[in-house]
């Protein structure tokens, strides 16, 4: 029914559909889905994590890259890494002291490959 008024207050919208969208796999900008990264996968724990975190990550060539952590607005909190990774699975703890309570993004680049996942700290 194309007819039916709506009472929206400022600032409200609502969308209507009859076709099913895909959730998207960006959250403020930042691709959550892992890009040019056939056989890689990224994981942290614990996640939330209080004083310190595990990363593991399987690269499919060796390669020279960085890991950096990125608070919401997208600014470079740290570069928790930099330097070479081996093909196959790599493996890091990384110490999360002086770092404040929030959200966080990792994001490792090695050659074409970009990974990202979200980081809680509490």
């Amino acid at each position: 029914n194309t007819q039916v008024q709506l009472s929206l207050a400022p600032g409200e919208y609502h969308l209507y559909t009859s076709v099913r969208l895909k959730k998207p796999d960006y959250i403020l900008g930042v691709p959550q889905n892992e890009q040019n990264t056939t056989g890689n996968k990224l994981t942290i724990y614990p996640n939330p994590a209080t004083s310190g975190i595990d990363v593991k990550w399987n690269m499919n060539n060796s390669s020279t890259g960085k890991i950096d952590l990125l608070d919401l607005t997208g600014r470079q909190v740290r570069v928790l890494y930099k330097g070479n990774f081996k093909q196959g699975i790599n493996q890091l703890h990384f110490n999360l002291n002086n770092l404040t309570n929030g959200l966080y993004f990792m994001i490792l680049n090695a050659g074409n490959t970009r990974l990202v996942k979200k980081l809680m700290i509490r």
